[in-house]
């Protein structure tokens, strides 16, 4: 009875262990994805939004990528990006591996969502939506 309680203990902590690992890089991101990521960008934009001028900024950055259960899943340099419209919004294109992009343009003009010069979503609180 000892010896299995104490197996179980074992097997709990090496769950805990490996459920909490963090992958950690120093691996940077070479400048050929960054500018074919900006490209694919500057593309879809002249597609969807023709005859309108956006600024697509793409850089690394080091950072903590966070998972479903709060804990960082990654640890590394990060592809951070935003757009910049003529007025000054700002918004992100979004892909997947097929090479498809959608956007936010629409959220960001209706007021749905915001973005910082980082590329970050910025959340208001109900003081900030009250002085505007």
């Amino acid at each position: 009875m000892r010896a299995r309680s104490i197996t179980i203990l074992i097997c709990i902590g090496l769950l805990l262990t490996l459920c909490s690992c963090t992958i950690r890089s120093d691996k940077k991101i070479s400048e050929d994805v960054l500018n074919n990521r900006k490209e694919a960008h500057e593309k879809y934009l002249k597609e969807t939004y023709p005859g309108q001028e956006f600024t697509v900024k793409v850089w690394q950055e080091y950072g903590e990528d966070i998972g479903g259960a709060g804990l960082p899943d990654y640890e590394g340099y990060l592809i951070k990006e935003v757009v910049t419209d003529s007025e000054g919004n700002r918004f992100k294109v979004h892909g997947d591996r097929e090479g498809e992009y959608y956007d936010d343009y629409k959220k960001v003009l209706d007021g749905w969502i915001e973005y910082d010069e980082k590329g970050d979503m910025v959340f208001k609180t109900d003081k900030d939506k009250n002085k505007e």
